[in-house]
């Protein structure tokens, strides 16, 4: 899976040009479906070519602008290890391509902005969250939401013990490179020790210390590849590991459940997937609850902390201020917003210049460190299309 941060989603949401194009697709992930992938993207691409025609654009202009997407379409890897859903933004300055554990529905869009509302899902509150798997010899770190998980590919991670503890001793060091080397000429790329003295002895002897050191080494790199992240965190691994990791974890969205018992390695993505649901449903569902009743308390008391008014939600969005959005799935608003005077206009329906306000409400608030709950209609906290809590009382109207 690719990773699509807040910085990314910052800059998408910012960009505006004359041709902003969007585009997403479900994919699959079957061997014997893989070319279905390349030839849906082939029709998007010929979808998006008749939208920029219709903008005026000339075929040599069109092809420019295409060229990274047009590039894929022979990129037979790409196309094998597809994720739930693929998506890109593209400008005739830049593109931007992403693997992602969401599968969207066939979208194809031209416009003056980006259109992020299928991107919705990843920032929601109450449907992201992460899974670190543990075994001696292997770790796997996933990104997920309610639809599937991907394997975190990017980054550093210690593969097993003897790779988090190669670099204590130069001679351990040389054997696992060489160990390394031998395998990417054939061997099956398992890096182990040889001789007396071996991380596996050695293992066996002082295995809480060992775990302790190798557990620091990959929260190390948890810690970097998450960064500011609040999603939760759930721990998959045979029994004996678990207590240990928690004790040197400094990831703050740890949580308290866990999936205990045999090794992790031997359960498939969709296995962990639905495991990992159960545990970290009901924990959204208790944080969704209690975020509710904060909104409703502030919005009673009408003290500036709280609003519905769909205006003043949305420019307190673009302004910063607020600390929880509570947005329905499935609804559009379409209008404009400046985000230097904080002019909301609505449009009533869509035209060619239109910004789904909810989406951008949803993107900047997540992008300034907000919460953001993506909720069915009858689970709103009041009957509005956007509802928010503040971080400090303002007076809005007058913006």
């Amino acid at each position: 899976m690719d990773p699509l941060n807040r910085q990314d989603l910052q800059e998408l949401a910012a960009h505006e040009a004359e041709q902003c194009i969007s585009f997403y697709m479900p994919a699959e992930r079957v061997e014997a479906e893989h070319t279905q992938n390349s030839i849906r993207f082939k029709n998007i691409l010929r979808d998006i070519r008749q939208q920029l025609q219709e903008r005026g654009l000339k075929d040599a202009a069109i092809d420019d602008i295409l060229q990274p997407a047009i590039d894929l379409l022979d990129d037979a890897t790409l196309w094998r290890s597809m994720s739930e859903g693929f998506c890109g933004f593209i400008t005739p300055d830049t593109h931007l391509f992403r693997r992602l554990p969401l599968r969207f529905e066939e979208v194809a869009h031209v416009s003056n902005h980006f259109y992020l509302k299928p991107l919705f899902p990843l920032i929601a509150s109450n449907n992201r969250f992460h899974v670190l798997a543990l075994s001696q010899n292997s770790v796997r770190l996933f990104r997920g939401t309610h639809q599937g998980l991907d394997q975190v590919d990017e980054g550093e991670i210690p593969e097993g013990i003897a790779e988090a503890l190669a670099y204590d001793d130069p001679e351990q060091q040389l054997q696992v490179r060489s160990h390394r080397t031998a395998s990417d000429q054939g061997g099956e790329g398992e890096a182990i020790f040889h001789g007396q003295g071996s991380g596996e002895q050695e293992f066996k002897s002082k295995p809480q210390e060992r775990l302790k050191r190798y557990f620091r080494e990959i929260d190390n790199s948890v810690k970097e590849l998450l960064k500011d992240d609040r999603a939760p965190l759930v721990l998959a691994g045979v029994s004996y590991y678990l207590p240990i990791y928690r004790e040197v974890n400094s990831y703050p969205h740890l949580i308290t459940d866990e999936i205990a018992g045999g090794n992790p390695d031997q359960l498939a993505p969709h296995e962990l997937h639905e495991k990992t649901w159960q545990i970290v449903h009901p924990h959204f569902q208790a944080a969704q609850e209690e975020a509710v009743e904060r909104f409703r308390a502030a919005y009673q008391q009408d003290n500036g902390h709280a609003s519905a008014a769909l205006e003043d939600v949305i420019r307190s969005a673009l302004f910063g201020r607020i600390d929880t959005l509570f947005t329905p799935v499935h609804e559009f608003i379409w209008g404009s917003a400046d985000k230097e005077t904080g002019e909301v206009v609505l449009h009533g329906a869509r035209q060619e210049d239109s910004a789904e306000l909810l989406n951008m409400a949803a993107i900047h608030t997540f992008t300034n460190g907000g919460t953001v709950y993506a909720l069915k209609p009858e689970h709103m906290p009041v009957d509005e299309p956007a509802a928010a809590t503040y971080r400090y009382a303002a007076d809005l109207s007058a913006t």
